[in-house]
């Protein structure tokens, strides 16, 4: 039988939380267990309903999203958390990483929703390494890297598999780019071209000096955007060397 996951949710907007709900339950293992439409309703109720994830809007009334989830944090009542929302800017996705699970643009298909929950709340039984999750997620941020984009999701998903399996670095066209497009019910094409694109992306959006004070000289040798597998190499002798660092990016 598979596990029931329980999700909260707190939207601003009562028809899009419960819209948001009955999408989720037809999922047979996912259940919603509270919906709240203010941020501080949110944090008086979240902690009692026995949800094992929060979904959370950023724009809130009487809290924040963002507040919600430190507050939550604060009191050790946050288990795993998806921040779902169309407000974004580089600051605010800094801060959620530190705090959140994940990161997905509005509007998101509910198949693709149901995925990322279940990767948040089960992670454990498959291949992701959880305590890597925050700092792969935080060091592609910080290079520009924009978490609304599908090469961010399989960038971080190669690069907790690599910090698993640094051989996977030896096979990245025939094996890793498959494992990732397996799991993401696309093609490595697919995976490949997305990566890649979110790799050009970033070195439009990040000053060579930005990138130089994340990262020293790792990416100094490229002006230009690096191909995948030099940027994949760099990530995670970057993420290896930055191990004892990691409580910076929690």
């Amino acid at each position: 039988m598979e596990q029931l996951i329980r999700i909260f949710i707190a939207d601003a907007s009562r028809d899009c939380a419960e819209m948001l709900c009955a999408a989720l339950e037809q999922e047979a293992d996912l259940s919603v267990v509270g919906i709240a439409c203010r941020g501080d309703e949110a944090l008086a109720r979240y902690p009692a309903s026995g949800a094992d994830l929060l979904l959370t809007e950023l724009l809130l009334p009487g809290l924040d999203g963002l507040s919600l989830l430190r507050r939550l944090k604060a009191q050790g009542a946050l288990g795993h958390a998806i921040v779902l929302s169309g407000f974004f800017n580089d600051r605010i996705a800094r801060s959620v990483s530190a705090a959140a699970d994940n990161y997905l643009a509005k509007p998101c298909p509910t198949e693709e929703l149901a995925r990322h929950i279940r990767e948040c709340v089960l992670g454990e039984a498959d291949s992701f390494v959880r305590d890597d999750s925050a700092l792969v997620t935080r060091a592609l941020i910080d290079c520009g890297v924009m978490p609304h984009l599908d090469g961010f999701n399989y960038l971080r998903c190669g690069l907790i598999c690599i910090l698993a399996d640094r051989s996977l670095l030896h096979g990245v066209t025939k094996s890793l780019y498959r494992d990732i497009a397996k799991r993401y019910s696309t093609t490595p094409v697919c995976v490949e071209r997305s990566i890649r694109s979110a790799i050009e992306r970033a070195w439009q959006h990040v000053s060579p000096a930005e990138r130089r004070k994340c990262f020293g000289t790792f990416f100094d040798p490229w002006e230009k955007a690096p191909s995948n597998v030099p940027f994949l190499t760099a990530m995670t002798e970057y993420l290896e060397s930055g191990q004892d660092r990691a409580e910076n990016f929690r």
